[in-house]
C-alpha cells in the first residue's frame, strides 16, 4: 500500500488460511516516490518481504498481489523480478464493486 490502503479489501477476499503481507509506505499517496532513493528503499523493503515469505511457505508458494502503487513503484517490481528466486505471482486488479480480478500472472 503505498498509493492508498487495501488492507481491510484484501482481508474480505483471502482464504481463512492465507497469509497476508502488507508493504505500506510512511505517507500514503502517489507522490509517496518522489525520489530515487524512495525507489531504493521500496526495493530493499520488497526483497525482505520476499524472503520472509519463502522462509515462512517455502519456495514454490503462489502470491496474490493487490497493488496500490504508483507506476514507478510497479515499474521497479517488475524489473527486479527473478524467476529462479522470487513466488510465482498473481497481480489482482480493483474492478471496483465487482471486487478483484486477476489482471496478469508473472513466472511459473
Amino acid at each position: 500500500s503505498l498509493s492508498a490502503g487495501i488492507g481491510e479489501a484484501v482481508g474480505r477476499c483471502a482464504y481463512s488460511d492465507t497469509a497476508v503481507y502488507e508493504l505500506v509506505a510512511a505517507r500514503l499517496g502517489v507522490d509517496c516516490i518522489s525520489k530515487q532513493r524512495d525507489l531504493y528503499r521500496l526495493r530493499d523493503a520488497y526483497y525482505l518481504m520476499m524472503d520472509e515469505i519463502q522462509k515462512c511457505h517455502g519456495a514454490n508458494v503462489e502470491v496474490y498481489l493487490y497493488p496500490a502503487i504508483p507506476v514507478s513503484a510497479a515499474f521497479e517490481i517488475g524489473c527486479r523480478y527473478m524467476p529462479a528466486v522470487f513466488p510465482h505471482f498473481h497481480v489482482m486488479e480493483n474492478m471496483g464493486r465487482g471486487g478483484w480480478s486477476e489482471a496478469c500472472v508473472i513466472g511459473g
